[in-house]
């Protein structure tokens, strides 16, 4: 789902700066991104461009896992909207795997965010997933998020330690494959070893956990939810989500 020509608007430097507020932190900056995008959107509910309503739902992603992160209370506006980008996006293009991996990882957001949500959100947290994985098996946006709902899904229903390992490390071989520069959508490398680190933590690999810890680490010494969250409290016992 590369960007095209008529897609310009959310460019290059737009994109680098919206990656920067997430690896950073940066609420402020990403408020800003999201300010901008919806101002984008803005009259062109019915016809905009697939890549801005992506990106839209990505950043209220983005957005929610900080205020999941600080406890504050999700703001439902959030999910709500990003939900609405990602279906009316798949309507159009039935075969978006990204979009259906990305509204997987925001219902399972949701499902986390409010006791009691599993029950209705969890069928269509795995059937979006399941979706993608038809679509596009070998995207390692799809294998992360399979792997993170598995870390939180019970294992009558499909989840456990085992299985979210076994697909986030199935997701690092992926983004292996993936060029470094591909186009946008191309997040999530830190993501996946974050997400190992918490899964060989919960499962008592203590050294292990630090191992991908430091591993997002080399690869991005800013990444603020490793360096400030997670490898501190390594040797605490639950994992959750940023």
């Amino acid at each position: 789902m590369p960007l095209s020509a008529g897609e310009q608007v959310i460019n290059d430097a737009f994109l680098a700066r919206l990656e920067r507020a997430v690896v950073t932190a940066d609420l402020p900056a990403l408020l800003d991104c999201r300010s901008l995008l919806q101002g984008q959107l803005s009259g062109r509910r019915n016809n905009a461009p697939a890549m801005w309503r992506y990106t839209l739902a990505y950043t209220d992603w983005r957005l929610e896992q900080f205020q999941l992160k600080e406890k504050t209370g999700p703001d439902p506006a959030l999910s709500k909207e990003a939900e609405a980008n990602l279906r009316m996006l798949i309507v159009a293009e039935p075969s978006n795997a990204e979009a259906e991996a990305l509204l997987g990882g925001v219902y399972g957001q949701r499902i986390t965010s409010k006791a009691g949500l599993g029950i209705s959100l969890g069928p269509k947290a795995q059937g979006t997933l399941g979706r993608a994985y038809k679509n596009a098996p070998e995207n390692p946006r799809v294998a992360l998020q399979k792997g993170v709902s598995a870390l939180f899904a019970p294992k009558m229903f499909g989840g456990g330690l085992a299985k979210a390992e076994k697909e986030l490390r199935r997701a690092g071989e992926l983004f292996e494959k993936e060029p470094a520069g591909k186009p946008w959508p191309n997040w999530g490398r830190l993501d996946t070893l974050a997400w190992l680190g918490q899964v060989l933590k919960a499962k008592g690999d203590i050294e292990g956990a630090r191992g991908a810890y430091n591993q997002s680490l080399a690869l991005e010494p800013d990444f603020a939810w490793v360096r400030d969250s997670l490898l501190p409290a390594v040797d605490r016992k639950t994992p959750g989500r940023p």
